[in-house]
């Protein structure tokens, strides 16, 4: 039974039994293939319907194929539902993959200078593993292009499969044999398919793998791609091995036009890092000698394991707003952000000293840190931020036009060649997405900035914090000595006047002079710690005025609206009919928009608001630099006066027990009239009970017992000694305050400094 006879329209659709055509997927040589879809269980497969019974033979050869490959990166044969069995020599059944296919991702006017990094890193990655899968399986496929790899949906990612092996054959590994038959797609068939009389390899694949490639970077194909086969062929056979790439000059038609290149296009959206590699991978798979394409000098075939190399090895990217660029460099295990400073100094100039490197959340990266530690593949602008120590700088570099855009200025209203045009419209978009990423990247910068500064805020304040209680701290000891010295001056009184202790002359008086003084020096810390609080609080204010910056939203947003626009030209001319292609047109349309787009990066040079920005995160940081060392030498200078009140404390409880040794306990001790000691016996409980012993003010032990009975002559020595240790006290005690009044006089001249 035939296809025609069986399938009908139903309601504008096409049918078979209970299946419906949901859309059509493609169609080539062979065949279409179609979407369609099950009305009662919902079941939706890609049917490949045969064109007719001149092709049953490599039809079957095709479904013969699929049916033994079993790979996540090669579409998956579906068994022929029970409906279609009747037809099943004439259909091939296969997994729909949701998401298109390549082609449709490239022809989207964004990507007209290639793909994103993370998805030219994943597709690269599939197709790989999807060929070299095949290729074990000795199949070649001999129709790889971007129409033949299509975008699964798994999860959360998106997975490129290889599809159609209509054109694919079986060969013998290790055998001399070539293949012989013209087969392929004109655009991305190997040269030797057209002009190698002794037949072709399975290194055709690697040619077309190397397209592939090439055309996810740049967007177009690596050899002259608005000429036919044979007319570029013609042109690139005699290239070097080196060569990867050869195009021409827009708005030039003379020989000097044709340019052969052994680099990427730097129109690109991968990293230099990447791009360096693979313009090395390109010079393998793009040779003209087929023999030795993707083999090395030994003849070693490493075409698959120099590209999983290159995918395996890590790229940091870097945004240094010093020379407002985009740096990448490789890291691993090893690599230290000390060795990245050094190659951000030899691209950019700027000094390793001034390089200040922060984090994505405003940390400072110590020099010695792994890097390796901050690379994310998903941070869309960049992992890490290069500013001079002092902070941020204006002007924001200029834009500087490629070439083409400026000859595109200067002859915009000239007719130019639909390739041409198509050119100067990728360049203008290409320019755009990039001067709009570093601009989103340098706002970004100063966001990362101010939460380092904010950082730095945070401790400072927290340093505040401490000393506010190492204040409050040390008044409330200060208040305690004070009662401890009073309570122990009535005690003394009255001990005195019982004739227990032989009275000295102004005995606590220097103790509360000590007291006195050091009251007053607590007060001047208490005001310089007030001045240094509301320096503190002027810093806060002043940064809670950058909460209204809006990082160049409404600058971004001008951009992204002429991205827009130029991603419409460009439509546009994609749409264009291909019989209208052969007539000249100019871009008039487009030089209009690229002179609004740099009349609004001009603008941003002109933007108050982000200059008051910067200049606020600087002063602020200038100004917690300065904070930081006072606060330390402020809680320093607590300290010190803190010990100060202790050492009062313990020395007026040391003065009290000198006085005093009393006897055994069972003694009893008296003072003669006269002030001398007489052998009347008072026992120490009644010493206990008089109320003139000593307090200790922080819980410090004060009582000592000695059995030595205590003389006249000794309580009149001990006197005499106590007074020596009292002058050299109070010579020290005064010393000390007088460094702590000239630390405190330097704190006041930076104080009123700032």
């Amino acid at each position: 039974m035939s296809v025609q006879s069986s399938v009908y329209k139903k309601d504008g659709r096409m049918c078979f039994g209970n299946w419906v055509q949901i859309a059509s997927l493609g169609s080539g040589g062979f065949g279409s293939v179609a979407l369609w879809k099950h009305q009662l269980t919902n079941e939706q497969i890609a049917i490949k319907i045969f064109k007719d019974v001149k092709n049953k033979e490599r039809s079957l050869q095709e479904v013969e194929l699929m049916k033994r490959i079993s790979h996540d990166n090669v579409v998956k044969f579906v068994p022929v539902p029970d409906d279609w069995k009747k037809l099943s020599s004439s259909i091939l059944c296969m997994e729909y993959c949701t998401e298109g296919n390549l082609r449709k991702l490239l022809n989207q006017p964004e990507n007209c200078s290639g793909l994103p990094e993370n998805t030219v890193r994943k597709c690269l990655k599939n197709v790989k593993d999807g060929l070299e899968y095949i290729h074990s399986q000795n199949i070649i496929h001999r129709d790889l292009k971007p129409e033949n790899v299509v975008l699964q949906k798994v999860n959360d990612d998106v997975v490129f499969k290889l599809i159609d092996f209509g054109f694919g054959v079986e060969f013998e590994k290790n055998s001399d044999e070539k293949l012989r038959t013209l087969a392929g797609t004109s655009d991305y068939v190997a040269p030797e398919v057209f002009l190698a009389s002794n037949g072709y390899t399975i290194s055709v694949d690697y040619w077309c793998f190397g397209f592939i490639c090439f055309e996810i970077i740049t967007g177009h194909r690596p050899f002259l791609p608005h000429l036919k086969a044979v007319e570029w062929i013609a042109i690139v056979r005699h290239k070097t091995e080196e060569v990867i790439s050869v195009y021409e000059l827009p708005y030039k038609s003379d020989v000097d036009s044709i340019v052969f290149s052994t680099d990427l296009p730097s129109e690109n959206h991968i990293s230099k890092a990447l791009a360096s590699k693979l313009k090395l991978w390109l010079r393998l798979t793009l040779k003209m000698d087929f023999r030795n394409r993707g083999r090395n000098k030994q003849n070693e075939l490493i075409i698959f394991s120099s590209m999983e190399n290159i995918l395996n090895q890590k790229v940091i990217t870097i945004f240094s707003s010093f020379a407002c660029e985009l740096l990448s460099y490789d890291v691993d295990k090893s690599t230290t952000l000390l060795d990245i400073k050094e190659n951000v100094f030899r691209d950019t100039g700027h000094s390793i000293e001034d390089q200040l490197v922060l984090s994505l959340s405003g940390k400072v990266v110590c020099d010695a840190a792994n890097v390796i530690d901050f690379w994310n593949p998903n941070d869309e602008i960049a992992n890490l931020f290069v500013i001079p120590k002092d902070g941020i700088q204006l002007p924001f570099k200029e834009p500087n036009p490629p070439q083409s855009i400026i000859n595109m200025a200067e002859q915009g209203k000239e007719p130019s060649a639909y390739h041409c045009r198509k050119k100067v419209y990728s360049d203008s978009i290409y320019f755009i997405e990039t001067q709009t990423k570093l601009l989103e990247a340098f706002y970004k910068t100063i966001f990362v900035e101010l939460l380092y500064v904010f950082e730095l805020l945070q401790d400072l304040t927290a340093l505040e914090k401490t000393l506010r209680h190492l204040l409050i701290q040390t008044s409330a000891k200060l208040q305690i000595v004070q009662c401890s010295i009073q309570y122990n001056e009535r005690c003394y009184a009255r001990a005195c006047q019982s004739k227990v202790i032989i009275e000295c002359e102004d005995f606590l008086g220097e103790k509360k002079q000590k007291m006195l003084v050091l009251k007053s020096e607590l007060e001047q810390m208490e005001n310089k710690l007030k001045t240094f609080s509301d320096r503190i609080l002027d810093v806060n204010k002043k940064l809670d005025g950058t909460n209204a910056f809006d990082y160049g939203a409404h600058n971004i947003e001008k951009l992204n609206q002429c991205l827009k626009n130029a991603c419409c030209i460009y439509k546009n001319l994609q749409q264009m009919p291909k019989e209208l292609r052969q007539c000249e047109g100019n871009c008039s349309d487009m030089v209009n928009i690229m002179f609004k787009f740099l009349e609004i990066t001009h603008s941003f040079i002109d933007d108050k608001s982000c200059q008051v920005t910067i200049e606020t995160s600087k002063f602020c940081k200038a100004s917690i630099s300065s904070l930081y060392p006072i606060g330390e030498r402020l809680s320093s200078e607590l300290r010190n006066l803190d010990a100060e009140v202790v050492r009062v404390d313990l020395g007026q409880i040391k003065a009290i027990w000198s006085l005093v040794k009393p006897n055994h306990p069972n003694d009893r001790v008296g003072i003669e009239r006269g002030g001398q000691l007489s052998t009347s016996t008072l026992n120490m409980g009644a010493f206990e009970t008089v109320p003139w012993m000593p307090v200790g003010s922080f819980g410090t032990s004060t009582s000592s017992h000695d059995d030595t009975p205590l003389s006249t002559a000794s309580l009149i020595s001990t006197n005499h000694s106590l007074h020596r240790q009292f002058e050299e006290s109070f010579a020290q005690f005064h010393r000390n305050v007088e460094e702590m009044k000239k630390s405190r006089n330097k704190l006041d001249e930076e104080l009123q400094a700032m």
